[in-house]
């Protein structure tokens, strides 16, 4: 059974020990997990009620990558440290504009936040913000 936790605007779920080596310390991403990792994000109307099936056929299976995805994305903002959505890509093997959809819901979430310099601006790397989870 998956641990739970809760956040003020959803639900994530992950799926237990993520890559454990025999002295269960491994921090190596483990795509098959993240397969598993979903957060369930406040509803969001994808379709209209006056749009065709398909387009509401659509919306739903959008629906499931939204929440694939940002799982995926926290579960590598949390492995592997702070990154920019091109560090992401490498991880987790989105594409650039699927990541960049999905941290600010995970923002809005509270589970990650832009990391900020001792200024107040943004960090950025190589011409991108760059992220990190919030809490362990």
């Amino acid at each position: 059974m998956p641990n739970t936790s809760e956040a003020a605007t959803g639900r994530f779920y992950f799926p237990s020990p993520v890559g454990q080596d025999a002295a269960g310390m491994s921090r190596k991403f483990d795509p098959a997990v993240a397969q598993q990792l979903a957060i369930d994000f406040a509803p969001e109307r994808a379709a209209r009620h006056t749009d065709p099936e398909t387009s509401k056929a659509a919306a739903r299976q959008a629906a499931k990558f939204r929440t694939s995805h940002a799982g995926r994305i926290l579960l590598a903002l949390q492995q592997h440290g702070p990154r920019t959505p091109k560090e992401l890509e490498q991880i987790v093997g989105l594409s650039v504009v699927q990541i960049d959809r999905r941290l600010p819901e995970l923002k809005k979430a509270k589970l990650a936040r832009v990391v900020t310099l001792d200024d107040g601006a943004d960090a950025v790397r190589n011409g991108c913000r760059v992220w990190s989870a919030i809490g362990g």
